[in-house]
């Protein structure tokens, strides 16, 4: 048992950090003490640490980028949960973006429009409805086994797809999105890395 000499409690040992430099070698202040010094330290100088951390990641930007690469390959499974409850949480916020860049870009959301106009245009287009889609691939998303929100054009249209009942799955709006225009070996194998 010891004292911290800040908040003056006795507590177990094991709530004080290491300091060599002391008798016991242990801190005079308990880890919770030191915690609320350093949060404060770090409230009070928060423009000197984002100077630095800028610097330290512009300077750092290409090994930062391959030690994210590496933690990605090493934990896919975690890293899609992550990004895919992150989509899920800010899903509102993402489409108020969106939303509000339409508004704000009418012209360069109308040439996207018109890009994919034409993309239906020069492809063979079928009329089929939702249920037809259900009844031949189910109603699960065909890439995570999720809720069916969007359709996706299997070969996208980009690249020469049809759309057609035969080249359209249904997908969640998550899948959809990130697939965008990846043909299914692209997606599988970038979903893998991710």
């Amino acid at each position: 048992m010891k004292k911290c000499y800040k908040c003056g409690l006795i507590k177990e040992l094991a709530q004080f950090n290491k300091n060599k430099s002391k008798k016991d070698g242990l801190a005079t202040e308990c880890k919770i003490c030191k915690k609320l010094q350093d949060k404060k330290y770090r409230e009070e100088n928060s423009d000197y640490y984002k100077q630095y951390n800028h610097k330290y990641n512009v300077e750092h930007k290409r090994a930062l980028y391959e030690q994210k690469k590496e933690y990605i390959a090493n934990n896919k499974e975690t890293h899609w949960n992550q990004q895919h409850n992150w989509y899920i949480k800010n899903i509102d916020s993402i489409k108020f973006r969106i939303a509000l860049y339409k508004k704000e870009h009418p012209e360069q959301y109308q040439m996207y429009s018109n890009r994919r106009l034409a993309r239906k245009k020069t492809s063979i287009i079928a009329i089929f409805t939702i249920q037809d889609v259900i009844n031949k691939y189910g109603k699960n998303c065909v890439y995570c086994g999720g809720l069916f929100e969007q359709i996706d054009h299997y070969i996208p249209l980009s690249k020469g797809g049809s759309h057609t009942l035969d080249n359209v799955r249904p997908s969640c709006e998550h899948c959809n999105l990130t697939k965008n225009n990846k043909l299914p070996e692209e997606f599988i194998k970038y979903k893998g890395n991710n």
